[in-house]
């Protein structure tokens, strides 16, 4: 319990509401994944301790963090010399919608993820350096875009 309420905190302290966004659920970039690049020993792996990322992505929607169905669609390449024409494909994943990381580029905003880092490091010192994160952080945004 006590790493799914330090991943629930540092889901609120390091994204923002905003509509129009949307953040991974799973995969590269998603919540848990920024989280365990700081909290790495507080996410499950072989030993039974640690949060996963089922159990923290169901505690976030149980906070308001509303599920959505993405669609993006994509150009695949018809390399086996069939008809030669591009086929498109739908891509489907789920996300939570109306939801973005802080920007650590804004200078606001980068006030508001030192002051959350200040949060989440009186619960648990993060097992990463703030620079390592924001660098993690912006490659996150990078990716979503």
């Amino acid at each position: 319990a006590r790493n799914k309420d330090l991943g629930l905190t540092f889901a609120r302290t390091m994204t923002v509401q905003e509509r129009g966004y949307s953040l991974a659920r799973q995969g590269r970039d998603s919540i848990y994944d920024v989280f365990a690049f700081c909290y790495p020993s507080a996410v499950r792996d072989n030993r039974r301790n640690g949060v996963t990322q089922m159990e923290l992505n169901k505690a976030l929607e149980a906070l308001n963090f509303h599920r959505i169905r993405f669609r993006k669609k994509s150009k695949k390449s018809d390399s086996d010399g069939g008809d030669g024409e591009d086929k498109v494909q739908t891509l489907g994943s789920y996300r939570f919608g109306d939801r973005r990381w802080l920007n650590p580029d804004n200078e606001s905003e980068l006030a508001t993820i030192k002051a959350g880092w200040e949060t989440l490091s009186e619960i648990q010192r993060p097992e990463c350096k703030l620079e390592n994160w924001l660098t993690m952080l912006r490659a996150a945004i990078a990716s979503n875009q």
